[in-house]
């Protein structure tokens, strides 16, 4: 028979794993105490910079669209009226009648 029986290797396996079980435990303890709220991440406002950009841009293309060419014309051949812009068609045959 060899030294090592099963029943030997029980109070040993127990011992560890209760050692084992108490690093966990401070482990968890010690995640506990360092978990900070959402908004002290950097990730999140990583993420978010770029749609808050995108919709900054987004203002500020209305602003200088608005301010410098909402007095212009129509100037390519478009015919506004009432609320509707009509373009019409350029005279084919009067081109192809000319030599």
């Amino acid at each position: 028979m060899s030294d090592n029986s099963p029943a030997d290797n029980v109070p040993q396996a127990a011992s560890e794993l209760a050692a084992h079980a108490g690093q966990s435990a401070e482990i968890a303890a010690d995640r506990a105490d360092q978990s900070r709220p959402w908004w002290r991440e950097p990730w999140p406002w990583i993420l978010m910079a770029g749609p808050a950009l995108a919709v900054v841009g987004c203002m500020i293309t209305i602003a200088l669209a608005v301010q410098n060419f909402s007095d212009q014309g129509i100037s390519d051949g478009g015919i506004k009226r009432g609320l509707v812009v009509a373009r019409e068609a350029p005279d084919l045959a009067a081109g192809a009648r000319q030599p």
